[in-house]
């Protein structure tokens, strides 16, 4: 049998690695921002939030970015927003779930420019909706996270970066279809996760990692 405290390290460098791979996958470019482009990190940091092991993963990964010297824009675009997206996923707090997403509105219009793009912060209503009437299922857990990361790492970049509204009403359309995306990923591979664990407990005596429905 495998000792519960080396099964714990073994997760949790397991996690760490898995997010550290997941960074040189690309996904899509930012939007206007060529340099900087969405990774897997996007999709599995999230997931990270599902139990405290994987969670001390992710941050495990993040303090070693942060230490080594990560300049500011992979901070935005990555650490924070990911960081807030796998604290969705951890928690059922009315915090993540309903303040942060209406803060980072209240944020956003109160600047120069998103005054003038009150719109695109229509988005953000679809976390607060879900924490009142969604049901929890795979589908609003994982499309209230990617709309809480979208709505941190926003104010984030509209405080950081010179922007123009029309920056932000092209980003409209775009948002929906990197949103819905992201959200995919998630679930798909939260059900890769899941079969892989079981297998895992099948074949590997003592080995046990719990992987939540939702």
């Amino acid at each position: 049998m495998i000792n519960k405290s080396f099964r714990s390290i073994i997760q949790v460098f397991l996690f760490y690695v898995l997010c550290e791979l997941s960074r040189f996958v690309r996904l899509s470019y930012f939007f206007g921002a060529h340099s900087f482009y969405f990774s897997g990190l996007n999709v599995v940091g999230p997931l990270m939030g599902i139990d405290s092991l994987s969670f001390l993963g992710l941050s495990l990964l993040l303090t070693r970015r942060l230490i080594t010297g990560v300049g500011h824009f992979t901070l935005l675009s990555y650490h924070i927003p990911t960081i807030f997206a796998s604290a969705y996923w951890a928690s059922s707090n009315i915090f993540i779930r309903l303040l942060v997403p209406l803060a980072c509105m209240i944020l956003f219009i109160m600047h120069p420019v998103g005054y003038q793009v009150p719109f695109y912060t229509l988005y953000w209503l679809i976390p607060i909706a879900l924490y009142f009437f969604a049901h929890k299922n795979i589908f609003v857990q994982a499309l209230g996270s990617t709309f809480v990361a979208h709505a941190v790492g926003s104010v984030l970049w509209i405080y950081a970066l010179p922007t123009v509204p029309a920056y932000w009403y092209a980003l409209i359309p775009v948002v929906a279809v990197e949103r819905l995306l992201l959200c995919t990923g998630m679930i798909i591979l939260h059900a890769v996760g899941g079969y892989i664990m079981k297998q895992l407990e099948r074949f590997v005596p003592g080995f046990s990692v719990k992987v939540p429905a939702v």
